[in-house]
């Protein structure tokens, strides 16, 4: 009797372990781009070529996004060290909504399959789960600093944020912003860490020929 006893442990274990083990958070990234030539049609997104957006995808159906708060006429070059003048704000919204950020700033609707995109999906711990959710309720009700062209951006922003529960081997502990600029910074480090963690899931699209879309770094 000793050894199905035991045997049924070991089950138990695994099947334990096995659903903790099913948890992750998955970075979206929308490449940036312009009209390619001969499409006058299409029109020009915030941030053109470089630019895009990035979020992280939170909960089934929930992404958490840092933006500016005021588009025009600009926000922020340097950013505020005062929270109450900050133009800025962390926010969240269903998965589909952030497919469609591009298509609020313009009267001709693009198709989701359309976009290039990098979707990459990151294991993560229950510990980690709990900082997330913690970080969120923070930086949702309370942002932690100023959008700024030159400063955190939604790539820089979303960066920190997987640096702080852990997901980075060897993140970037100062001057984030300046190490993660734009968001094929961001792309670079997640498809690099990728490279080295077989755990972790990469989806990618390549867009429609109608745009020139931004590149991605050679991972050396």
């Amino acid at each position: 009797m000793k050894y199905p006893i035991c045997l049924l442990l070991l089950f138990c274990l695994c099947i334990s372990a096995f659903g903790q083990s099913g948890d992750s958070v998955r970075v979206l990234i929308i490449y940036g781009s312009e009209p390619a030539p001969g499409h006058p049609t299409e029109y020009k997104w915030f941030g053109g070529r470089p630019g895009g957006h990035v979020v992280l995808q939170t909960g089934k159906d929930r992404v958490l996004s840092f933006a500016p708060t005021v588009y025009h006429p600009w926000c922020h070059i340097f950013p505020s060290r005062k929270p109450s003048d900050f133009r800025s704000s962390f926010t969240t919204r269903p998965v589909s909504a952030f497919w469609q950020t591009f298509n609020y700033t313009h009267s001709r609707q693009y198709r989701v399959d359309s976009l290039r995109q990098l979707v990459v999906s990151i294991p993560i711990t229950s510990s980690q789960r709990k900082r997330l959710d913690s970080l969120s309720r923070t930086y949702l009700a309370n942002p932690p600093y100023d959008y700024a062209i030159v400063g955190m951006r939604c790539a820089s922003a979303t960066y920190e944020i997987l640096a702080q529960i852990g997901a980075f081997e060897h993140p970037y502990q100062h001057n984030i912003w300046w190490h993660v600029l734009f968001p094929r910074d961001l792309r670079y480090e997640l498809l690099k860490e990728a490279h080295n963690n077989h755990h972790w899931r990469i989806h990618q699209t390549t867009g429609c020929a109608a745009r020139n879309w931004d590149y991605d770094r050679s991972i050396d």
